[in-house]
């Protein structure tokens, strides 16, 4: 069956009839809606099975439409879900493509985070490496014994006549320094300040009339060992004792401090060589100057400490 309309000049020929959403009937179902009986009616009308058109001619004509057109009056809600090809929608996220994309985003995750490690791990090496060769060394150096001869420091020729010792002698007095030096202080480890009090004694001990320096040897706060009259010659340090008996002067005050570990291995070390050059006898003894004259000298810590060595003598 054929049917021809007429729209403002719009000629359609139409094989069968379709079903025009515009109708009053299809208004009526969705204004009447009660429940899911009105809505599958209004379905079953909407989905109809549509006839092709076998032609269409438009001339001079305006608001025109071809196809269905659908009013629903009231509150609607519209959910469309589609894909590209008409199927129904699936995961994708386990299709090969989305596998690629993620392993390929992971690879490149892993590679900036190895790449950020290796740096960091690169700048901890290097700072490393640069506080290593900057930071001061805290190795122990071991002890080089120094013996300074008098033309070292630079000693005053004697002025007067000088007494040789009947060699080798067996007895060795120990003394200090703070008694002798001006002003009273901790010399600093440092040998041109041994040099400095070397200089200063000589002249405050030949300014007493005394004709030389009175210690036969000094003992610095480095270890540094200074000549001061020598091996051979008697010295002037222990009124009525200096015939027989080296005075060896440790540099400091001692009352409360103990000679450091230098100074005590450079007073021995100075003993061995008086015995190997036959200066000093073997057997020989060890006294502070308190046991002989009126004073503090060698200091009361430094007192104690020579009263634990081996040839310490009690009996002067």
């Amino acid at each position: 069956m054929e049917r021809n309309f007429s729209l403002h000049d719009l000629s359609i020929s139409i094989s069968d009839t379709t079903y025009d959403s515009d109708s009053t009937e299809s208004n009526s179902l969705v204004e009447g809606y009660a429940g899911d009986s009105a809505c599958d009616q209004l379905d079953s009308r909407i989905n109809q099975p549509q006839t092709n058109i076998n032609a269409l001619a438009v001339t001079s004509s305006s608001n025109v439409q071809v196809g269905d057109r659908v009013i629903y009056n009231g509150p609607v809600t519209i959910k469309q879900e589609f894909c590209s090809d008409g199927s129904e929608l699936k995961d994708i996220s386990g299709a090969p493509e989305v596998k690629n994309i993620l392993k390929s985003h992971l690879k490149w995750n892993l590679f900036i985070v190895l790449s950020l490690l290796l740096l960091m791990f690169a700048l901890f090496l290097a700072s490393t490496k640069i506080s290593t060769k900057t930071a001061p060394s805290t190795t122990k150096k071991p002890f080089e014994f120094k013996l300074h001869s008098r033309s070292d420091w630079e000693a005053a020729k004697p002025n007067g006549s000088v007494d040789p010792f009947n060699l080798p002698l067996s007895r060795v007095i120990i003394l200090r320094t703070c008694d002798e030096v001006l002003p009273i202080k901790r010399i600093e480890l440092l040998q041109n300040c041994c040099f400095q009090n070397m200089k200063q004694m000589e002249s405050l001990h030949m300014g007493r009339n005394y004709s030389h320096i009175g210690y036969n040897f000094v003992i610095c706060n480095n270890g540094d060992v200074y000549e001061g009259i020598g091996w051979d010659y008697e010295g002037v340090h222990t009124r009525g004792h200096n015939r027989i008996n080296y005075g060896i002067a440790f540099n400091g005050n001692f009352n409360l401090e103990l000679p450091n570990t230098n100074q005590v291995t450079a007073f021995f070390t100075l003993l061995k060589l008086g015995v190997e050059l036959g200066k000093l006898t073997p057997d020989y003894k060890i006294f502070g100057a308190r046991q002989f004259i009126q004073t503090d000298s060698p200091g009361e810590a430094l007192y104690q400490m020579i009263q634990t060595w081996d040839h310490w003598s009690e009996a002067i």
